[in-house]
């Protein structure tokens, strides 16, 4: 992998076409990544001043005035999205019922991608810094973490303890929200279905449209169906050089970054941050679904991009979870604290390296995966 960018996640059930609403210029575009894309699988990097760029993003956040609006900004889109139910007649709608369907799925998707990049682990740093350095051990964050009312104990001051109560809101809200994404998704798809029985079309075909294209492809104007296989093979979004929308380029430039960014050579060990303390061994079960659950096996250990609010049914089978992205206060985290799971979270490369069966050891006193056989 180039040292010039830096892995932030892995996810399946993510097309081209919710990826470019999410990653908008007035959302994740923001900032400077790369994203790789085949098919439903996407993987994403940020440059170093993409990176550097999000901590200062997130620094607004210790305006607790600012934190403040921002989190009641994402309670209310929690709120919004709680009663929604996926649409089960689409197939009958009319032209405009289905123009109305997609304009709100879009705008859902716009307003998901500008509030829930608050929550991710690269803009929230500024504030688990503050949290840190609190703390004098690792072993005082997690037990202040599993319970906040013990930053009295700890001597946190009044700014500290209100870092760590955004924090900690930021990371339920993050979780709230994800778990409400499924039948929202879900419309997209029968949407996409519509326009891919109209047309004689694959659901990935149409699912590899870019979000400007959609509207005019239910009215029956579609790029070129060499174009949409193309991006299936592969393909990288990214910033263009000029203009607001971003570029999404196939063929040799996606494998010239594939190449860049997904390279990596053989390792036995794997460092991440711990999330919940403990020792466990056993086979990998992989699981990349942002929206959808994979059974897993007892006594596996579970290794993915980041648990999903899904998975949590299955994870009484686990005896440790690994995550390639996260941070203190991910999805991950919070749940291995709540059922006392070891937990591994940040490793950044663990779905790259790892595979269904691999026998690992998960140190999580010492924050280190090591691979057995």
């Amino acid at each position: 992998m180039s040292k010039n960018y830096t892995f932030h996640f892995r996810q399946t059930d993510m097309p081209l076409l919710l990826t470019d609403i999410i990653f908008h210029p007035r959302g994740y575009g923001v900032f400077d990544y790369r994203l790789l894309i085949v098919k439903d699988s996407i993987v994403g990097y940020l440059s170093k001043n993409g990176e550097k760029y999000a901590y200062q993003f997130g620094s607004r956040l210790l305006n607790f005035s600012f934190a403040k609006k921002i989190l009641l900004q994402l309670k209310n889109f929690d709120n919004r999205l709680k009663n929604f139910k996926s649409s089960k007649n689409i197939n009958n709608f009319s032209q405009l019922e289905l123009i109305r369907e997609w304009k709100k799925a879009e705008q859902v998707f716009m307003e998901l991608g500008s509030l829930y990049r608050y929550c991710e682990q690269t803009v929230v740093k500024p504030l688990e810094s503050v949290v840190l350095h609190a703390c004098k051990h690792d072993g005082d964050l997690i037990q202040i973490l599993k319970n906040p009312t013990l930053a009295i104990q700890f001597n946190f001051s009044s700014y500290q303890k209100q870092a760590l109560y955004t924090l900690i809101q930021l990371g339920k809200l993050k979780y709230a929200i994800h778990s409400r994404l499924e039948p929202w998704v879900e419309n997209i798809y029968k949407l996409a279905k519509v326009i891919a029985k109209r047309d004689n079309l694959t659901v990935e075909q149409v699912l590899a449209l870019r979000h400007f294209e959609f509207l005019p492809a239910l009215n029956g104007k579609l790029p070129s169906i060499t174009e949409l296989n193309k991006r299936l093979n592969g393909c990288v979004l990214m910033p263009a050089k000029t203009g607001r929308r971003w570029e999404c380029l196939t063929g040799k430039e996606f494998k010239y970054w594939y190449d860049k960014l997904e390279s990596v050579n053989n390792v036995d060990q794997i460092t991440g941050i711990i999330a919940q303390r403990g020792i466990a061994r056993g086979p990998v079960k992989i699981h990349l679904s942002v929206v959808k659950h994979s059974y897993i096996p007892k006594g596996s250990v579970l290794v993915c991009g980041m648990t999903n609010p899904q998975i949590v049914p299955m994870l009484k089978n686990a005896v440790a979870i690994i995550t390639d992205e996260g941070g203190l206060t991910c999805h991950a985290a919070i749940i291995s604290r709540e059922l006392g799971i070891p937990c591994i979270v940040g490793a950044k490369i663990a779905t790259k390296v790892l595979k269904d069966g691999d026998l690992v050891e998960v140190d999580a006193e010492r924050g280190i995966v090591t691979k057995l056989q």
